[in-house]
């Protein structure tokens, strides 16, 4: 077993996630109180660095260490699918995730005068 999350195409999935996760917490955070910008950054930051951890330590389990390598994807046709589902699945919720974050982010600006 790799110890390394290799590059695969579960591996964009999850990033593209993990980026509209990160705007979905800090975004609309932060537009509620433009002047105070190191809470919601540090905190979004760590909140998506612990997401993040728990998303690379997934190759690890064994079961889905098969699924998730980039080795597993070139001899089965079932870990290739899988990938590309969680390629597709991440790119959807990046981009919903943000579409609430820009969506939440303009009511709360709205509110504030600058």
């Amino acid at each position: 077993t790799m110890t390394s999350f290799e590059p695969s195409l579960a591996t964009y999935g999850f990033a593209l996630f993990i980026f509209g996760f990160y705007n979905f917490i800090f975004f609309p955070w932060y537009y509620k109180n433009p002047s105070k910008i190191n809470v919601p950054q540090t905190v979004s930051t760590i909140i998506t660095l612990v997401v993040e951890i728990i998303i690379i330590f997934l190759p690890l389990i064994p079961p889905l260490d098969s699924l998730l390598s980039y080795q597993g994807s070139l001899s089965n046709p079932t870990a290739l699918y899988t990938q590309i589902g969680i390629l597709i699945g991440g790119a959807v919720a990046g981009a919903v995730l943000t579409f609430f974050s820009i969506k939440l982010a303009s009511k709360h600006f709205e509110k504030v005068d600058i």
